[in-house]
């Protein structure tokens, strides 16, 4: 293109853009409530294509409408196919909600808070936590170890935990339930 053309190409385009751009704005925010951001980068990609087209310059700026309204519902139909793809964007004020790694202090501190609660269980309950917890033994297994019937390994795991979030629970203890097990 010479210079000489795309002045003439700028001219027609500013014209074009003056008309239509209103009218391509209401379209774009009327549609699945874009906010108002990506509807001036969408009509604004809008015009650089039609920029780019000079068969759409050279026709009279009032038979473009339908061209530039078919072209931006094709970007904004690409835009949010785009978004939909890509994970949910995040702002600072949601960062607090995700959890943290264990740092060295926070497993201490939950070992000390779990060994303390162990303490005050008695033998039989700590015995089937070890067994089921720490040596990842299941029901029947530790039934067949300890050579208890299923349904007191059952009750006595039952009775363990909840006596062991009980005492934690009254530490007030950072430890949760998802924790018992990896503090373990």
């Amino acid at each position: 293109m010479t210079t000489m053309n795309r002045t003439a190409d700028t001219g027609s385009l500013e014209e074009l853009y003056r008309l239509h751009r209103r009218t391509l704005m209401w379209y774009l925010r009327t549609r699945v409530h874009v906010d108002p951001h990506t509807a001036e980068d969408i009509l604004q990609e809008t015009f650089l294509r039609a920029w780019r087209t000079p068969e759409v310059l050279s026709a009279p700026p009032e038979a473009c409408r339908a061209w530039l309204v078919t072209v931006a519902r094709n970007l904004l139909i690409d835009s949010l196919r785009r978004r939909s793809r890509r994970p949910q964007e995040t702002s600072d004020a949601m960062l607090t909600d995700i959890p943290m790694g264990w740092c060295v202090a926070d497993r201490s501190v939950t070992r000390m808070a779990l060994h303390q609660a162990m303490s005050q269980l008695t033998p039989y309950q700590r015995e089937i936590i070890g067994q089921i917890f720490i040596m990842e033994r299941t029901h029947p297994e530790t039934a067949a170890e300890l050579g208890i019937p299923l349904g007191t390994v059952k009750s006595r795991a039952h009775s363990a935990l909840v006596a062991l979030r009980r005492h934690l629970a009254a530490a007030e203890s950072p430890v949760a339930d998802e924790e018992l097990l990896v503090a373990a």
